[in-house]
């Protein structure tokens, strides 16, 4: 996009500048958030419907319990900035770049997906799997007998990962970057998400300075 920024206060934009520190927010953030005009409930949550040799799996997953995101702008305007009432904007003015040094800067990091996000009437992916969608219940049935104690929850939640992992492969990138067109196109969000090896709940500040050779202030700071 031509213009690739995150909108935010004059303070945040100038203490990014100064030792690159940002603010990363969660999808759970996101779904809880204080602010109405930041808020989606359903932020991250995907309905979905996976038929396969005439059965089918169908539900809501949620993705992006691992997961810290950045989301920006691809278009500065007035609305946009009344929206979310701030005065200044850090300009990206080299995307791939940009993420690439976060990636280095956040603890436990091992993927980056950086993509706009798509506007739809309602977050949801339908399409056969080539294999059945189903939990594996052989290990808990064998649980069950062996008689073991506590053997039968490790069974069931290890059932239950498996099974959530198994969802969030068909789901794919996309359900990170789905939103309803109303009330969000207008943001015209270009989102940077990076997956670390732990789950996270609440936003976290991380220093990238070296993130700053990508980018330039919206405005320039006040002498």
């Amino acid at each position: 996009p031509e213009f690739q920024g995150a909108i935010s206060p004059t303070q945040y934009v100038e203490q990014f500048f100064s030792d690159g520190s940002l603010l990363f927010t969660t999808y759970e953030k996101c779904r809880t958030h204080e602010d109405l005009t930041r808020r989606d409930s359903r932020e991250g949550k995907t309905n979905f419907y996976f038929p396969h040799a005439g059965h089918a799996v169908a539900g809501i997953h949620g993705v992006g319990k691992r997961s810290y995101m950045l989301c920006t702008s691809s278009t500065l305007n007035d609305d946009i900035r009344f929206r979310f009432q701030v005065d200044n904007w850090i300009e990206v003015v080299d995307p791939p770049a940009f993420a690439e040094a976060v990636s280095r800067a956040i603890p436990g990091f091992i993927r980056l997906q950086m993509a706009p996000c798509r506007y739809v009437d309602e977050r949801s992916i339908a399409r056969p799997t080539p294999t059945p969608v189903m939990p594996d219940v052989a290990p808990l049935i064998e649980a069950t007998r062996s008689g073991i104690p506590g053997a039968v929850d490790v069974a069931f939640y290890a059932m239950r990962q498996k099974m959530a992992d198994r969802l969030e492969g068909e789901l794919g990138d996309a359900a990170y970057f789905l939103k309803e067109a109303d009330p969000y196109a207008i943001e015209d969000e270009f989102r940077f998400v990076w997956t670390v090896d732990h789950e996270v709940h609440s936003p976290d500040i991380f220093r990238c300075p070296e993130a700053i050779n990508f980018c330039r202030p919206g405005r320039p700071p006040l002498k």
